[in-house]
């Protein structure tokens, strides 16, 4: 299964809870802050890829980084993500904006 449609079916379920709880603007908010810490942050991307570095390890280090700064939604949006091996989600935020047009 490919990156964009594995990216498509979590930012789908992502789009749809967040418009249950009328989230739309904070989710894209904060799912774009987080793509840009990704990408000002090879390190912690490097980590997040690194097949040695345990789940529980990558969430804890999500936890720290994010857990004062982003909705509980979102956050936990990306443990799931984290722990379905699915964190290399740089085009889930394109993805979720795209729900948001149709």
């Amino acid at each position: 299964m490919s990156i964009e449609i594995v990216a498509d079916k979590y930012s789908s379920a992502m789009f749809e809870l967040a418009q249950e709880q009328n989230m739309l603007e904070l989710m894209e908010e904060q799912l774009g802050y987080v793509a840009s810490v990704m990408v000002d942050q090879p390190e912690l991307r490097s980590f997040l890829e690194n097949p040695i570095v345990t789940e529980d390890a990558k969430i804890k280090l999500i936890g720290k980084i994010f857990d004062s700064s982003i909705d509980k939604v979102a956050l936990h949006f990306i443990y799931v993500m984290i722990k379905r091996g699915r964190y290399r989600f740089r085009g889930i935020r394109k993805i979720f904006i795209k729900n948001e047009l149709y």
